[in-house]
């Protein structure tokens, strides 16, 4: 419960404030910048996945597969 709130709330600061795509969260959008080679990724990216570090590693990457719908 509190997670699912919490992922809601990242989306809707991703869309709100960062102008992400729908149902796009950050560590998803920090991922898919690092890999289509924009700097945002590669320097917003490495600071999310040592935030998430204890918890899940790769969290970015799992982040953006678990989204990959967003992407098509």
């Amino acid at each position: 419960m509190i997670l699912e709130a919490l992922i809601a709330f990242d989306i809707w600061v991703m869309r709100t404030f960062m102008g992400g795509l729908p149902g796009e969260t950050i560590s998803a959008a920090a991922y898919n910048s690092e890999r289509t080679g924009k700097w945002g990724g590669r320097l917003g990216r490495p600071v999310i996945d040592l935030l998430f570090y204890v918890f899940q590693r790769e969290h970015c990457r799992k982040a953006w597969t678990d989204q990959l719908e967003v992407y098509k």
